[in-house]
């Protein structure tokens, strides 16, 4: 039986070499194939093999590229579960340069595709987490301190008011501070239309429904009956 090539083996054909030994007898008295003896011991040789092989394996690449593809998709399929695990261990391991990497990869979209990720971002505002979002970021912008409004807060404000309670339009929904310099709570806080909204800005909820020419919603007097409620 041929044995393994190993650090002590490497050194052992080395001394053997040394004395004078030639490479038929150190491949019978390390039980190794002559050919292998002959590689380890002529390294300039070695490494000639190694840039030939390198010259030879571009040209079959580029001869068979469509076969090697094939081959590479076949075995892709087959273990699906052994390179999602790979994937894992190596994105746990390199936190940092995943998240560098998906970042790279994000802005060369979005640079290349502008009109796409505007879509994306119009419909990601549109839907409950969107909107919280939008609201927390310009609260926190202008008032410099965190607000706490769930996506459920949202949820329970729509089961409440289903549609805009200023023109009734359910599309483009967004939600509204009823006093604008009150607290971001479900005690002040509507569902209007991105237009509503956009004309009421800073304005008081009468002042605003008198404009328009419309009656105060009961929505509001019963939110404002809750807020003095202790």
């Amino acid at each position: 039986m041929l044995k393994k090539v190993t650090d002590e083996t490497i050194q052992k054909m080395w001394y053997l070499r040394g004395i004078g030994h030639s490479y038929e007898s150190i491949a019978k008295n390390l039980c190794l194939g002559k050919s292998t003896v002959y590689r380890w011991l002529t390294p300039e040789k070695k490494l000639k093999r190694i840039k030939y092989k390198k010259i030879y394996s571009k040209k079959y690449r580029k001869k068979n590229k469509e076969y090697l593809l094939l081959q590479n998709k076949k075995w892709r399929n087959k273990n699906q579960t052994y390179i999602k695990i790979k994937h894992k261990e190596w994105r746990e391991n390199n936190n940092e340069r995943w998240k560098e990497i998906c970042r790279e990869a994000m802005r060369r979209y979005s640079y290349k595709n502008p009109d796409r990720i505007r879509e994306i971002n119009k419909k990601y505002r549109q839907t409950p987490k969107g909107i919280v979002y939008n609201l927390r970021h310009i609260n926190t912008r202008r008032n410099k301190f965190p607000i706490k409004l769930s996506v459920k807060d949202f949820d329970f404000i729509k089961q409440r008011d289903k549609v805009c309670i200023y023109c009734g339009s359910s599309k483009d929904i967004t939600l509204d501070h009823v006093y604008p310099n009150g607290a971001t709570d479900l005690t002040n806080l509507v569902l209007s239309c991105r237009s509503c909204n956009s004309k009421k800005r800073t304005k008081n909820v009468f002042s605003f429904c008198r404009e328009i020419g419309i009656e105060v919603p009961k929505i509001i007097s019963q939110l404002k009956q809750n807020s003095s409620t202790p």
